[in-house]
């Protein structure tokens, strides 16, 4: 899950990167919304992975014990 994690992440970057680099938003048409929507979508949902594969639980909102 990791290595899973770790690639799919650092191949966001490089996307979001080129993109940026090459001012890709003015030919995507009306595939406007993939940018708009699934790449904060997909950043979000890393950073829980990472979180836990980090804790080995997922965080609650009240601490343990109270």
């Amino acid at each position: 899950m990791w290595l899973f994690n770790v690639v799919g992440l650092l191949d966001l970057i490089d996307a979001i990167t080129l993109a940026t680099v090459y001012d890709a938003a003015p030919f995507m048409g009306p595939a406007y919304w993939i940018p708009a929507f699934w790449v904060p979508a997909l950043l979000v949902t890393h950073y829980i992975t990472f979180l836990v594969l980090l804790h080995g639980r997922w965080p609650s909102a009240v601490p343990r014990g109270h």
